[in-house]
Formats: structure tokens, C-alpha cells, sequence
């Protein structure tokens, strides 16, 4: 994995958006309490994570290959329409932001484990 940018903290909810900064994301429906990632629309994409009060999750966003042991939980576009793509909770008190060429990505979405996993790692097609 080539890395763009990592943020690890407590996540209120066990729930973190990836989106774009500037187009606020519309949230994707879940199917199940077992499914980790939801992505509805290619606006946004909302993963499952570690609760806050058991534990830090780890998220990291690059390009390339995903690290060993992880396995793939997603992979679909996403619309960066403004080339600025964000990892943060459901507050906004967390977050991740970076730049990235616009448009419509392809995304894919590694795990440790689920159905919380503590470990993400989010991949894009191009930095």
C-alpha cells in the first residue's frame, strides 16, 4: 500500500463515512447487522468499525496493493467530484481529508476482521 494519509481514534458510533469534503454525504442503507460496508449511491460509503469505548480504530487511505492480512469487505465508485476525499465519524469531530485527482473512483475496502473491525484500509485507483 502506497499511503496518502492515516487517522486512528475512538470512533463515537462505530461508524465512519468516506465521502467527499464538499459533497456531505446522504447515508447508505444498511442491509444487515452483520454487513460492514454500506454504499447505497456513489456519494458516499459508511463502514462499521470498532465502538469507540472498546477500542482505536486504525484507517488508512492509499494506492496500490492492501497490506498482508487483510481481507476485501468492498469495492465500487465513489464520486469525488471535488477531489477531496474524507474519512471522518458521524460528528464530524474526526476527520480525515485529501487530495485527490476528481471524479468518479474506483474504492476498495480491506479488514481485519468483522463484523468490527479495527483495521481499515481504504484504496483508490490513482492518488
Amino acid at each position: 500500500m502506497n499511503l496518502l494519509g492515516r487517522i486512528m481514534f475512538a470512533v463515537p458510533n462505530a461508524v465512519v463515512f468516506i465521502c467527499d469534503f464538499n459533497n456531505r454525504r446522504p447515508s447508505p442503507e444498511w442491509d444487515g447487522p452483520e454487513q460492514v460496508v454500506a454504499a447505497g449511491s456513489v456519494e458516499a460509503i459508511q463502514i462499521s468499525v470498532v465502538h469507540g469505548q472498546v477500542g482505536l480504530a486504525d484507517i488508512r487511505v492509499g494506492w496500490g496493493e492492501p497490506s498482508a492480512g487483510l481481507t476485501a469487505a468492498y469495492e465500487g465508485g465513489l464520486d469525488l467530484e471535488f477531489g477531496q476525499l474524507m474519512v471522518t465519524d458521524v460528528n464530524d469531530e474526526n476527520a480525515l481529508v485529501i487530495g485527490v485527482e476528481p471524479g468518479r473512483r474506483t474504492v476498495r475496502v480491506f479488514i481485519d476482521s468483522a463484523p468490527w473491525p479495527s483495521t481499515i484500509e481504504i484504496l483508490i485507483d490513482q492518488p
